[in-house]
């Protein structure tokens, strides 16, 4: 596995689409090379605090739309009950890989 890093790490074309979208130049093919290299690191650490702040929002809605489901169940159910039909709502609706 280490090995099969080193070697994407050190070729000149990655797997990665947002990163070949870059176009990152070979070490060596002139001048500011590191500095263009520097300036994708840079790059992909502003996207990944923005990916980081999307997966808390969407866990922060995804948290919403169960507490509003319960109150919708909660209204005509006992709280047991209510948190069951949530469960099972959405059970029916997550792929059978995820657990909640």
């Amino acid at each position: 596995m280490l090995k099969k890093l080193i070697e994407e790490l050190i070729s000149e074309t990655s797997q990665d689409p947002e990163i070949a979208k870059e176009g990152i130049p070979p070490l060596g093919s002139g001048s500011g090379t590191f500095f263009d290299l520097y300036n994708v690191i840079d790059v992909m650490k502003g996207q990944e605090e923005v990916a980081k702040r999307a997966v808390i929002k969407s866990y922060f809605n995804f948290g919403k739309a169960l507490n509003d489901q319960f109150s919708h169940y909660l209204k005509t159910n006992p709280k047991h009950t209510a948190q069951a039909l949530v469960n099972q709502e959405v059970r029916k609706q997550l792929p059978d890989s995820e657990s909640i």
